[in-house]
């Protein structure tokens, strides 16, 4: 099979430590792989305003791709668009969505591997608001924009500071 001709993608450097050990054949066979999902994935079109709820579910993982493809830090930018609900469901946590799981695994990956390339201010209320969420367990924690049960998948209308849907997904 003749290699794909596509640009050169560099992985973000790890510690030496968090490196597996690996033939340069399997090294560069994985590459290739990774050069082809990053280049598709980054002609994805995908806007960094629709953050209601979960939406960045789909959004980060593409803006992510975009970030490491031919976007760069202008996709670095878009990953730090301010949350929809950043004023009332994440007041508590600075703005951040810690709420939806969904959006969840995205922020962890956000903040330690492009954290670096954030801007300050915004790094720092990540941290700051990642300190918030977890100081007590959040399953079950009542949450101050829940006033009285209603229909919603959300903190107002679920009490928690965790998505508690009940879903096979979560």
């Amino acid at each position: 099979m003749k290699p794909l001709s596509l640009p050169r993608f560099f992985p973000r450097p790890l510690a030496e430590e968090f490196l597996n050990p690996v033939s340069e054949k399997d090294e560069a066979a994985f590459q290739e792989r990774a050069r082809l999902i990053i280049s598709k994935q980054s002609e994805v079109a995908v806007s960094a305003r629709n953050t209601y709820f979960e939406n960045e579910k789909r959004s980060y993982g593409y803006m992510m791709a975009h970030a490491l493809g031919k976007r760069g830090m202008d996709a670095v930018t878009d990953l730090q668009a301010e949350d929809a609900q950043a004023g009332d469901w994440h007041r508590e946590t600075k703005g951040i969505d810690l709420y939806a799981a969904f959006t969840l695994k995205h922020q962890i990956r956000k903040y330690f591997y492009y954290g670096d390339l954030l801007n300050p201010d915004y790094r720092k209320r990540m941290f700051e608001g990642a300190k918030i969420w977890s100081e007590k367990d959040p399953m079950r924690r009542p949450h101050p924009v829940f006033k009285e049960p209603k229909e919603g998948w959300g903190p107002d209308a679920k009490n928690s500071w965790v998505d508690v849907r009940d879903t096979e997904n979560l």
